[in-house]
Order: structure tokens, then sequence, then C-alpha cells
């Protein structure tokens, strides 16, 4: 149980990186663009919702905590999902910016999510010496 945790918390930080990384890859790109601006924004949203989401998960350790670290997964996904439609207010009322590029943007974090689970496998076969 507690190497799945150590896995997890791993491969949560490799994802936030990702996602900061790729944030800031398109926001120095967004001096040459307006619509990497916008993609800009949407991975910043994206990012910013994941980095509280995985704040509140992974504050508890050990598994006496369960019940509370289910609470945290529970209030972490609901804040995630109330800052995300927060920022995407901002977006689009306060900053007017173009649409289809922060959803364009945002799709492309998120799509990081989804490919995270592939990084850990090649890494666990990296570290365990490949498949014989």
């Amino acid at each position: 149980m507690h190497q799945m945790l150590c896995d997890a918390h791993g491969e949560a930080r490799f994802l936030l990186q990702a996602q900061f990384l790729l944030a800031l890859g398109l926001f120095l790109l967004a001096q040459i663009s307006t619509m990497v601006g916008d993609l800009w924004a949407g991975c910043g949203i994206a990012a910013l919702a994941n980095a509280y989401f995985y704040r509140r998960l992974f504050s508890w350790r050990g598994a006496q905590q369960l019940r509370p670290m289910m609470r945290a997964f529970y209030w972490g996904q609901c804040g995630k999902w109330v800052l995300s439609i927060a920022l995407f207010f901002l977006a689009f009322k306060v900053a007017n910016l173009d649409a289809f590029g922060i959803l364009l943007g945002y799709s492309f974090a998120q799509l990081l999510n989804g490919l995270t689970p592939f990084y850990g496998a090649i890494r666990s076969e990296r570290r365990l010496g490949g498949v014989r």
C-alpha cells in the first residue's frame, strides 16, 4: 500500500511538473502569438486546479487515516471543479480571451493526465530491468 502511494505521489508530481512546464513553455511562446497566449491560459487553468487537488489529496499519509484521506480526495476534487469554473469565468469574462485557444490549452494539459500512467509503466519497467 505504501509503495502504491509513493508511486502515485511520484506520478502526480511528474504530472504537475509537466503541466507547469507546458504552461511555462506556452507562456514564452505567447510573446509571439495571441493564440498561444490563450493556450497558455488554458494550461494554467488546468495546472492550478490540479495543484490544488494534489495538495489536498497528498496531505494525508498512512493506512490509519483512510477516512480523512478519502474526504480530502472528494473535497479536493470538488475544489478543483470550483477553481476550474472560476478560472474559466475569469478567462472568458474578465480577460476576454478566445474560447477555442483556452479550451485547446486546457485539453492539452488534461491529456497529460491520461498519459501519466504510461510514464509510470515505462519508469517501473526501467527500474525492474525490462520485460524478459
